[in-house]
């Protein structure tokens, strides 16, 4: 959805998993994405580190709950945006 975004607004952007990086980018034509770059950041870790965790990295059901609630109001927050 970020990287929708950005090429929406036809704005270039590596190869990249680091979410934090993406909304920086975002922020060049819209500084309101400052108030989701807390909560996009947590989720750059699963894009490779989830793929090989050993047990005690895996999130909790309601860390997963609450991950998921977070990621829905990120994607509305983009998706008001395009």
């Amino acid at each position: 959805m970020l990287k929708a975004f950005l090429t929406s607004k036809e704005l270039e952007f590596p190869y990249t998993h680091n979410l934090g990086s993406l909304v920086q980018i975002a922020q060049v034509v819209d500084k309101s994405f400052f108030e989701i770059k807390e909560n996009v950041e947590v989720f750059s870790p699963f894009a490779v580190e989830i793929r090989y965790p050993d047990n005690s990295e895996l999130p909790t059901p309601n860390e997963c709950r609450e991950l998921f609630q977070s990621v829905l109001e990120i994607k509305k927050f983009i998706q008001d945006k395009i």
